[in-house]
């Protein structure tokens, strides 16, 4: 991983062949105490897992794929859980006949590279786990969460 602090708070970020994105990301995020922000990026992989989440099961139905593939949109944001960075990250990915693939990225192998652009913001966001949904979303009682009607 390469990268360059553009401006304050904002990144561009270099991933190269092989590196698995979630864990890449995540161990940036780490050493460098980010805890909330957004990311978008281009590029490549070579081996992914979308999933796809089932509301009425509350449960994700995961598909991996080995091939070359674009990373035509890759956007996510990033939050705190358990004091640890957390990414939520959706793709979408063409193959060498044009065909797309999309979904929550739970992993991603590069190759050859992946372009990201990061903001972060300097606020406290975090996730947890919400029994009715099913899914990590953000916790309502960090900060103060306003009511729309």
């Amino acid at each position: 991983m390469k990268f360059k602090e553009l401006e304050k708070n904002r990144y561009f970020i270099m991933l190269e062949n092989g590196e698995e994105i979630i864990e890449s990301l995540t161990k940036f995020l780490a050493a460098n105490k980010i805890t909330s922000g957004f990311f978008t990026a281009i590029g490549a992989v070579e081996k992914v897992e979308l999933g796809y989440f089932f509301q009425k099961k509350k449960q994700y139905r995961g598909k991996v794929i080995e091939q070359e593939m674009e990373v035509v949109s890759l956007n996510g944001n990033i939050t705190s859980m358990d004091n640890k960075p957390y990414i939520h990250a959706h793709a979408v990915l063409s193959d060498e006949n044009m065909q797309t693939y999309a979904g929550h990225l739970k992993f991603g192998i590069v190759g050859p590279t992946l372009e990201i652009i990061l903001i972060a913001f300097n606020a406290n966001v975090k996730k947890k786990f919400n029994e009715k949904v099913g899914l990590n979303v953000l916790d309502e009682s960090v900060g103060h969460m306003m009511v729309c009607k």
